[in-house]
């Protein structure tokens, strides 16, 4: 459910393209699992987009983009893939303190592009790189308030909730986005919060407009999961506030 706030960034700045949303709910979540699973699941799912005649895909996933981006390139170079990561560059840039708070998965926090964004953009700041096991599973729900995020949050940003200097924090999971009211009441509201989501759109819209991609005929926009489409639909109108049909579909 977490690229549903990449969505909603990109229904936003084209508001004429027809989207295909591909939800791997049955391996979710991603960010407990092996380099080699995440490679395989994404492989996966963009065999699928490919047999619906996708012109670009997005990975609305930092796991999946910091661990198989450029394995997907490589095996299909004819495909256009434009990924999520952690937005270190503009937090090294817009922090005061230097002290910055960044939040993912396990997957992620470990993952060797990550360690190197943090080297090239924020080798000079401090970073907690922290990751926050359960809330992914909570947000799937339409989970993104209560006793059970604030109870987590504050288990995982121990150290983090004793540096009074964290001006900034960052989101290294598309999930995320929807317990930034959660955060912001747990750390206070002098934070500047960064996520991924416009740059990701103002990519898309250089890419198409650079190839010359943009649609010409607006139709819909169409909805399917590996898990339980009903759980996605209801899950979907309570993160988005407006009701979707999924279909199911099986991996082979």
């Amino acid at each position: 459910m977490g690229g549903l706030s990449i969505f909603l960034s990109l229904k936003k700045m084209l508001p004429n393209e027809n989207f295909l949303y591909l939800a791997d709910q049955k391996n979710c979540p991603y960010g407990s699992k092996r380099e080699f699973q995440i490679k395989k699941l994404s492989f996966q799912n963009t065999k699928f987009l490919v047999s619906k005649n996708c012109k670009l895909i997005v990975i609305a996933c930092n796991t999946a983009t910091t661990l198989a981006i450029d394995y997907l390139r490589t095996k299909l170079p004819q495909l256009v893939f434009i990924g999520v990561v952690p937005p270190l560059k503009p937090a090294s840039r817009t922090t005061k303190t230097g002290h910055i708070l960044l939040l993912s998965t396990r997957a992620t926090q470990k993952s060797r592009y990550l360690k190197k964004l943090i080297n090239d953009f924020a080798s000079n700041k401090i970073v907690y790189n922290i990751s926050c096991s359960g809330l992914v599973e909570l947000i799937e729900r339409g989970e993104t308030k209560g006793m059970k995020i604030k109870k987590l949050l504050k288990n995982f940003l121990k150290t983090a909730l004793q540096d009074k200097k964290i001006d900034v924090v960052i989101t290294g999971c598309t999930h995320y986005y929807f317990i930034k009211k959660s955060l912001i009441n747990l750390l206070g509201n002098k934070l500047t919060f960064i996520d991924p989501n416009s740059a990701v759109g103002c990519q898309v819209r250089r890419v198409l407009r650079c190839k010359k991609l943009f649609c010409r005929k607006r139709n819909k926009d169409l909805f399917f999961t590996t898990g339980n489409p009903l759980l996605f639909e209801k899950s979907f109108e309570k993160l988005m506030g407006f009701k979707i049909k999924a279909k199911k579909i099986k991996m082979v």
